[in-house]
């Protein structure tokens, strides 16, 4: 390649066409380098021929299951004689030579101690040029050397290309074995190809010194040209005009200057381009760089030739694009090998300089196939290398462990797969829970209404009062038992307000909402749904409770929900149940904590019965989680809370000023802060802090109060809307409790639950608006108890994990409600029966199929 004017280069980069660990660069000084990977060099470095690495013998295969390491340079030699480095190239022969142009107007071939030869550009009749003509004197200085070029069919011939100085000669040839200058194309090495004339590509035959082909290239000067050594005949150029792109021309089809001739590729830039050169080891792969761009492109010529109806053709996207983190100044391909002892992750290897002086490799591979076995195997290939293995913790082993097991539509089966607290499977165990918990609420509601009017038409009045009268009794229950759906915040704008009072807690000082939705949702967070009524307030003071606190639909001590059918809980499978069997599968505070005690959750429980306004008993459970001896890291300030707890009081903010200095040093303790446990003392303490602040604006409104725990209330104050009083009281603003319903720590139910409790409407809205799209864009089944069996977060979920499993059993449960929704449910039960099919479990397949 010869060029007539190039940028002043400060790195430039030349692999070993003979040894593909070697490389050189040029720059203030000429130095070859050993690319090394998997191993030092230890042995001494010869500089006869090319046996630099005399010790190192041939490269071994490197194990397939290893990763490639990160790959180091060391200096073997350096020719500091030799400076101003503008270009390049390997001796073709199996020499350590190598021929640099440099600034200082010369040829230098160097082997990398000394130069051997020196060649100058003749200023002197003694040299002919292509025209038969003497060259003048030249009346200018030094110029510097562009490019520089070894014929590769006879290596006694090399090129060079001097800067264009008005009419003086600025391509040579010399003949090494005369030293004589002489005034070369792949496929007729007695040709030479000169682009020093602005714009146009001139061909001459050196055996003839006469012109043999001239034709018109770019518009402006062309600043490179390249062969492709797998394809001789095909030529890229490129222009010193961003505006111009880079051409790819046949050489078979040129006809000269007086033609119209036409590149079989052309590829558009929008930057001035550097540098372009060919793959030596892909046929048609070209690879191409700007002025200032952070990467190389890779431009598939061939096929776009193959596919070309036309000419020119139009490549405007490159197959591939390396990035860099620094402007590439100059980079260089690493030779082909045909030895059977060079690796081939070695192949399609690059060298590129950077602005900066840096020299960086990079591996350029194609698009590696990949499969993906059913029995849990991967198979990739990368060039000629082919990668095959078992995954141990691949999700299609796991779903096969778990259907094995019994893992079906069956719900109490499945639940017992995910007993053990395991991370891995904490969502799993949850989305089981809620699914138990909302079909038997479900069959419990519709009991209800099946019985009989003559046994319960007393009691009929009270009973469609109950939270269950809003919970949903369709087959489509999953579907809607959502807490936004229960709570009627749904997507679409409602022009009616549901109806809430807001009563003010004697004992908490607070403002507690309350509506028929808000209990539901308690009841579907598993809150005691009176918690937002007395006790024994009139709408549920004949209501049976449960005096043992066992409850069928209760959390277990594991935390995990009991369903209404096991072992030890009558189920309604007779409609001469009565309203009080039924009614016992409700939660109340006192199985609650009983529950969390029984699992040593004393934190949780105490928790609990302060956001039930319950202060005596959270008091009582933290005392006997300070005496019970066990490893949690609050054990030793729990009996300090319950101290905290027990001064609560509720009134004017300086009241008892040491009361809140006490909350607040407590608050700071770091075993309460630690967030690698579920803080439940810390929304505690935080909330204590913030309800006694906010006593004293609820207690000058003067609004309704409601009645404690255990105590009777008149039906005048059962239902009382919210106060008109104006108030500029922060029990309407939401950050107030950003300490509790942002901690992540806590069980999403429970910051649910304590949401539905006392938030106004506007900011239980928006609470619930940020967490279905944090769940929905995480991919958490958890927010399956906030919209229900939605499909966004089911396939969230599924493109996180691939559990097509858990999903189709879930779908596989409802209807869908759409006619796109029945396409992606259809589509996931359709792949979950084919892996079972993969898998030859028939038996397991015709169990979901009738499931």
């Amino acid at each position: 390649m010869l060029s007539s004017k190039l940028p002043n280069p400060k790195v430039v980069v030349e692999w070993c066409p003979h040894d593909s660990g070697l490389f050189a660069v040029g720059s203030d000084a000429l130095t070859l380098f050993e690319c090394q990977v998997d191993r030092d060099v230890s042995s001494p470095v010869h500089a006869s021929g090319l046996s630099v690495r005399p010790s190192l013998g041939p490269l071994s295969p490197r194990k397939t299951t290893q990763r490639r390491s990160k790959d180091f340079f060391r200096s073997l030699q350096t020719d500091a004689e030799v400076s101003q480095v503008r270009s390049m190239q390997w001796c073709p022969l199996p020499q350590q030579l190598i021929a640099a142009g440099v600034g200082t107007g010369k040829v230098v071939l160097s082997d990398f101690t000394q130069p051997v030869v020196e060649l100058l550009p003749p200023r002197t009749s003694a040299s002919m040029t292509m025209s038969g003509k003497a060259p003048r004197p030249s009346m200018h200085g030094t110029i510097g050397c562009n490019t520089v070029s070894w014929n590769q069919q006879n290596p006694h011939h090399i090129a060079a290309g001097f800067e264009k100085v008005r009419a003086d000669c600025c391509a040579f040839v010399w003949d090494l074995t005369t030293q004589a200058s002489i005034s070369s194309v792949a496929s007729t090495p007695l040709d030479l190809l000169d682009t020093t004339k602005p714009s146009s590509l001139r061909i001459y035959d050196i055996r003839a010194k006469t012109r043999f082909m001239e034709f018109s290239a770019h518009t402006k000067g062309v600043y490179g040209v390249v062969f492709d050594v797998h394809r001789p005949h095909l030529l890229a150029t490129y222009s010193d005009d961003p505006k111009e792109p880079i051409k790819v021309w046949d050489i078979r089809s040129i006809q000269g200057a007086r033609h119209e001739n036409e590149p079989v590729v052309t590829i558009p830039v929008s930057k001035l381009v550097s540098q372009i050169a060919w793959s030596p080891t892909q046929a048609g792969i070209l690879a191409s760089t700007a002025l200032d761009d952070r990467a190389i492109s890779l431009w598939d010529v061939e096929h776009q030739i193959q596919l070309a109806t036309s000419t020119p053709s139009v490549l405007s996207k490159p197959f591939k694009r390396r990035s860099t983190h620094e402007p590439v100044f100059a980079f260089a391909w690493q030779p082909g090998s045909t030895s059977v002892d060079e690796p081939p992750t070695s192949w399609n290897r690059m060298l590129f300089s950077t602005i900066g002086g840096k020299v960086e490799s990079l591996s350029v591979h194609d698009t590696m196939p990949l499969a993906l076995s059913s029995q849990h195997a991967l198979g990739f290939a990368c060039g000629t290398l082919l990668f095959a293995d078992r995954i141990p913790n691949d999700i299609a082993a796991h779903m096969m462990r778990r259907v094995r097991a019994g893992y079906s539509m069956n719900v109490l089966t499945s639940l017992q797969l995910f007993i053990k607290d395991d991370p891995s499977t904490r969502d799993l165990r949850f989305v089981w829970q809620w699914v138990d918990q909302v079909e038997s609420l479900r069959r419990l509601s519709v009991a209800q209404t099946e019985i009989p009017s003559l046994e319960s038409r007393g009691g009929m009045a009270i009973q469609q009062r109950a939270p269950l009268r809003a919970w949903p009794v369709d087959p489509q229950a999953l579907v809607s038992a959502g807490v936004q759906h229960l709570l009627g915040l749904t997507t679409v704008p409602s022009t009616s307000v549901p109806y809430e009072t807001s009563l003010r807690d004697p004992v908490l000082g607070c403002l507690v909402y309350d509506s028929l939705g808000r209990r539901t949702a308690l009841l579907a967070c598993q809150w005691d749904p009176e918690g937002s009524q007395s006790t024994t307030s009139l709408h549920f003071s004949n209501m049976p409770r449960s005096a043992s606190g066992k409850v069928g639909l209760n959390q277990a001590p594991g935390g995990s929900w009991h369903s209404l059918y096991d072992d030890n809980t009558d189920g309604p499978t007779s409609t001469n149940n009565n309203v009080s069997s039924h009614h016992t599968a409700l939660p109340t505070l006192q199985s609650l904590m009983s529950q969390c005690e029984a699992s040593l959750d004393f934190d949780r429980a105490a928790a609990l019965a302060v956001f039930h306004g319950d202060v005596q008993a959270a008091v009582a459970v933290l005392q006997r989680g300070a005496e019970c001896p066990t490893s949690s890291p609050t054990r030793e300030v729990r009996q300090l809370v319950a101290m905290a707890v027990a001064g609560y009081s509720i009134g004017t903010t300086a009241h008892n000023p040491l009361w809140s200095s006490m909350c607040q040093q407590l608050l700071r303790r770091p075993e309460i802060q630690n967030p690698g446990t579920p803080r439940y003392l810390h929304a505690l303490c935080s909330f204590l802090v913030t309800a006694r602040e906010l006593s004293a604006v609820t207690h000058a409104a003067a609004l309704p109060t409601r009645p404690p725990r255990n105590n009777t209330v008149p039906n005048s104050l059962a239902f009382r809307r919210p106060s008109a009083t104006p108030t500029t009281s922060s029990p309407e603003d939401p950050p107030l409790f950003t300490a509790i319903l942002h901690d992540e720590s806590l069980l999403l139910s429970d910051r649910t639950a304590f949401a539905c409790r006392y938030l106004p409407l506007d900011a239980l809205s928006r609470f619930i608006d940020v967490c279905v799209e944090t769940c929905t864009r995480q991919g958490n089944l958890q927010g399956l108890l906030l919209v229900g069996l939605e499909p966004s977060i089911l396939q969230e979920y599924l493109d996180r994990t691939g559990d097509i499993q858990t999903v189709a059993l879930l779908v596989a449960r409802v209807a869908a409600t759409s006619e796109d929704t029945a396409l992606v449910y259809a589509k996931w039960i359709a792949m979950y029966r084919d892996l079972l099919n993969q898998w030859q479990l028939f038996h397991q397949r015709a169990l979901f199929d009738v499931g």
